[in-house]
């Protein structure tokens, strides 16, 4: 067995288990939605962050970097299934890394002073000022 055949075997290892972990987020938000309660809602969704934390994140990785590596051994990276893949990682899990790297979440564009005036009115609403003053919420 050569090295080629044991990054191919680790690659397919870790790509079963992200589907398979994929599954069982699936499976949790079924739970989730089906919650009779809070605690359980949050106890579910705890889990579903827990998982995805602990063990989704660091198998896609180990996926594509075994499939990459995978890749080079064979000489097929710049085949168009190769290519196609690699992108729809970038596009899918890029945003997310290169977001938490910016520290928080930035607004896509600036609200002018009239847009804030306005959003502060309507979060006014129920409090004696803004559009339902006086209503009871």
């Amino acid at each position: 067995m050569d090295i080629y055949w044991i990054f191919k075997f680790l690659h397919v290892i870790c790509a079963i288990a992200w589907v398979g972990e994929g599954l069982t987020l699936l499976a949790n938000s079924i739970i989730a939605v089906r919650a009779k309660g809070d605690a359980e809602l949050f106890k579910s969704l705890d889990t579903m962050n827990n998982l995805g934390k602990t063990w989704f994140i660091p198998v896609s990785f180990a996926t594509v970097v075994f499939g990459v590596i995978t890749a080079v051994l064979s000489g097929s990276i710049f085949q168009f299934w190769v290519l196609l893949g690699l992108a729809g990682v970038v596009v899918l899990i890029g945003p997310q890394v290169l977001g938490g790297l910016g520290g928080g979440r930035r607004p896509a564009f600036r609200r002018s002073a009239r847009q804030r005036a306005r959003r502060r009115w309507w979060r006014g609403a129920g409090r004696g000022y803004g559009p339902l003053a006086g209503q009871n919420l």
